[in-house]
């Protein structure tokens, strides 16, 4: 399992779709706790990288801390051919 910033990451690269807000923990799509993260989606890691990018432009001096937290994650899998891609795990 690896941890970014207090975060599990799904298979080490990325934030997942949904979290506890109170304890951080990875949570399905119902809202129940999983034991680890699940997918990711491009969708939301736009609009969360957008939304850092604004927070970085209109208070600069979380630049450092904004930076951190984004080059924690890798990206290899996100791009496919130019076009932002989600990831999922299938249940055997």
């Amino acid at each position: 399992m690896i941890y970014a910033r207090g975060l599990l990451l799904f298979a080490g690269e990325l934030r997942s779709r949904g979290y506890d807000t109170r304890s951080l923990q990875p949570i399905d799509y119902g809202g129940n706790p999983a034991l680890e993260a699940t997918d990711w989606s491009a969708l939301d890691l736009g609009r969360m990288l957008t939304a850092l990018y604004n927070l970085k432009t209109c208070h600069p001096e979380y630049t450092a801390a904004v930076d951190k937290i984004v080059l924690d994650w890798s990206y290899l899998r996100v791009m496919r051919e130019g076009i932002l891609s989600s990831a999922t795990t299938a249940k055997d």
